[in-house]
């Protein structure tokens, strides 16, 4: 189902009139509302914004995706009313982006924007919601902690911050699509490479969980760990590549009653890191 959503997200970025633009965002619109099953890998995301609409409209809801890339994410959510969104990626061209948030969603300013990786572009206390999908590991030393500090500076008090962070400790690496060699020193895990006939990706910053807890902790608040919720709710495979029929096993261990809850705990720390963090007051 994603991959024929992102598929239906490219025609929406490509040069047509605006006629054109408009008619196929409705189509999207109207596709992606009578879906009757949500994308799995957004099923936190759904969570928080279904918490926050319960007050107040969808459009008033400011979410920033920190490092959007193709902003997909967005894309999607907007189509279900969250039009307040915001993007930043670093050296990404988003002309087509802001196009179609100008004619489709009725926004008067930029909703994306390329900035330099340290720096938001955005007001103090300015978003509900910041969302990061696994963008950390590609953040460089002199921008990390910097990533941090500013989220905790345009989120309001009270707002939420989600990361997906893989780290260190996991011991498959889907970048890489290696096993264990990030644990290595720099240069056995460069000889590896290199027997393999590859690099290691100057862009791939794989750190320890614990870092992340400590920056969060003292730029946003204090993290809660879903990896455990969400590995007892893995049900759909057709997002992961690696070893997928391990994640299978790993699903069907986490969702044995009683043991299940106790396995999936323990498996928390060798998985993708999930945390949810509300911005201290």
């Amino acid at each position: 189902m994603w991959h024929d959503t992102l598929v239906e997200i490219t025609g929406l970025l490509e040069a047509v009139d605006d006629t054109e633009l408009l008619r196929r965002w409705h189509q999207f619109v109207k596709k992606t509302v009578s879906e009757s099953q949500q994308p799995y890998h957004l099923d936190r995301i759904i969570a928080e914004v279904n918490e926050l609409r319960q007050t107040r409209p969808p459009s008033s809801i400011a979410i920033l995706d920190h490092g959007c890339g193709p902003a997909s994410t967005l894309i999607w959510l907007a189509a279900l009313g969250y039009t307040n969104v915001y993007g930043v990626d670093i050296g990404t061209d988003f002309s087509a982006h802001n196009r179609l948030a100008r004619l489709c969603w009725g926004r008067k300013d930029n909703a994306f924007a390329s900035f330099d990786g340290a720096h938001l572009p955005y007001q103090d206390a300015q978003f509900d919601l910041v969302i990061s999908q696994q963008v950390l590991e590609h953040v460089s030393d002199a921008c990390f902690e910097a990533y941090y500090r500013e989220e905790g500076r345009v989120l309001r008090p009270g707002g939420r911050a989600l990361h997906q962070v893989p780290h260190r400790l996991a011991p498959y690496d889907s970048h890489t699509r290696t096993w264990g060699l990030h644990l290595l020193p720099t240069p056995l895990r460069t000889l590896a490479m290199q027997v393999r006939g590859s690099e290691w990706p100057d862009h791939l910053h794989l750190r320890w969980p614990w870092i992340h807890y400590r920056m969060v902790r003292r730029y946003i608040g204090s993290p809660v760990n879903l990896s455990a919720e969400r590995l007892q709710q893995l049900k759909q495979f057709s997002y992961y590549d690696g070893p997928v029929e391990l994640r299978w096993l790993l699903a069907r261990l986490c969702g044995l009653p009683g043991i299940g809850g106790l396995i999936s705990t323990l498996a928390t720390s060798v998985v993708l890191l999930e945390t949810r963090t509300v911005r201290r007051t």
